[in-house]
């Protein structure tokens, strides 16, 4: 199945349908293994939705902060305090991923 075909299914089923999320973020860890950062980086901010699953969330923001890392700056270094207790982590890598998907997909500065 070609690219598009797997982002269509996912945006289509919201990540509800387990075979086509299995398929898509397989996909997608085969493009950061072979280094299209540039290619995810255009790809991440599309399949980020209100409706995702929480273990959802974390896998695509796990690619977004590796595609990060491995690109330079781009973007503003934007920074929110979040004052919290031990769930803090969680809500953190959440606001981290529709942060990061806002900016990218809004294109840069």
């Amino acid at each position: 199945m070609s690219m598009n075909e797997l982002i269509e299914n996912f945006m289509a089923t919201g990540g509800h349908h387990e075979p086509t999320t299995t398929e898509l973020l397989a996909w997608l860890k085969g493009e950061m293994k072979a280094g299209n950062l540039e290619n995810l980086a255009g790809i991440l901010p599309r399949l980020v939705r209100p409706d995702l699953d929480y273990t959802l969330a974390i896998a695509i923001h796990r690619l977004f902060k590796r595609v990060r890392q491995g690109r330079p700056a781009s973007a503003p270094n934007v920074k929110i305090a979040v004052l919290g207790s031990i769930t803090t982590p969680q809500i953190v890598d959440l606001l981290d991923l529709y942060l990061q998907a806002g900016v990218a997909s809004h294109g840069e500065p």
